[in-house]
């Protein structure tokens, strides 16, 4: 399943395929014939099938993106909100939500949402992203700028 990105891609893809903490997938997810985004699409269904969703407000989730890294695919973990307004069951409603993005050569970087097993759309709304989870974390404060908007301009805060 590894992808093949040219020399120029995989050197600015570097820190995207470093591997932080092997992963050891289940043989479900091993790396076999399968092409690229069969293999990618096959894992992202696998952990929402396999691993209990537990919304928490804070601590790590498990990395997903350390196993596509493992599996030789640049990933970053993205963390936003997703519009949830005609779904049955809204696992993310009002809350942040976090998932991965995976680059694949001709398409840029596609995000996948293990929680929901699905393909990332137009409800997924990105607010940071990062190699890590600490990388992606969204604060309650700015970390570029002590200016308030005020909606007559800017004042300080």
């Amino acid at each position: 399943m590894p992808c093949e990105y040219t020399d120029a891609e995989r050197r600015v893809l570097a820190p995207f395929l470093a591997v932080a903490r092997a992963v050891e997938l289940p043989e479900p997810l091993a790396p076999t014939g399968r092409r690229m985004v069969e293999g990618i699409v096959a894992m992202n269904r696998w952990i929402a099938d396999a691993i209990a969703y537990e919304r928490r407000d804070d601590g790590d989730p498990l990395p997903p993106q350390e196993s596509l890294r493992s599996s030789g695919v640049a990933a970053r973990l993205v963390s936003g909100f997703l519009l949830e307004g005609h779904a049955e069951e809204r696992r993310a409603a009002s809350a942040m939500h976090a998932w991965v993005e995976a680059y694949l050569p001709g398409a840029g970087w596609v995000g996948l949402d293990p929680t929901h097993g699905v393909l990332c759309d137009h409800c997924f709304v990105p607010t940071a992203v990062g190699l890590r989870t600490a990388d992606a974390a969204v604060t309650g404060r700015s970390r570029w700028s002590s200016r308030v908007a005020t909606g007559r301009g800017t004042s300080s805060a």
